[in-house]
């Protein structure tokens, strides 16, 4: 039986509507929960690497502030989870669920380990002067 992981993908930003849709619902767009605090959804998931993108008012769109990969072929970008490697706990549910943050190291400025995301998906980080949402 393969273990599954409770992750939560959250959007903070105002919004009316958010999807989120990824290869672990076949890019369809999955409703969240609203709150005080923005949108959400919890997911349970094996262990894995997951992308993802979320539907803000029915313009598809990415996190720069969290993980991405962009596919060399169409520039595409989504944002990325690993499930079951780096997680933290949830502090209301502590454990129960947990949090995918993303790829976090202390090697970065902003705390993500680049190169082991360059080893996974042989691709390089976007400098944020050349992102557009």
């Amino acid at each position: 039986m393969t273990t599954k992981h409770s992750v939560t993908i959250e959007w903070k930003d105002s919004a009316h509507s958010v999807l989120i849709a990824g290869d672990f619902s076949n890019w369809q767009g999955i409703g969240t929960k609203r709150s005080d605090k923005g949108f959400s959804l919890e997911l349970n998931l094996p262990e894995g690497t997951y992308q993802y993108k979320y539907v803000v008012d029915g313009t598809w769109k990415y996190r720069s502030d969290q993980m991405t990969f962009v596919d060399p072929q169409s520039g595409n970008i989504n944002n990325v989870i690993k499930v079951g490697d780096v997680l933290s706990q949830k502090p209301d549910q502590p454990k129960k669920q947990q949090k995918v943050t993303g790829y976090e190291a202390e090697a970065g400025e902003d705390g993500f380990d680049y190169d082991k995301l360059i080893n996974e998906f042989g691709t390089t980080r976007i400098d944020d002067a050349l992102i557009q949402i």
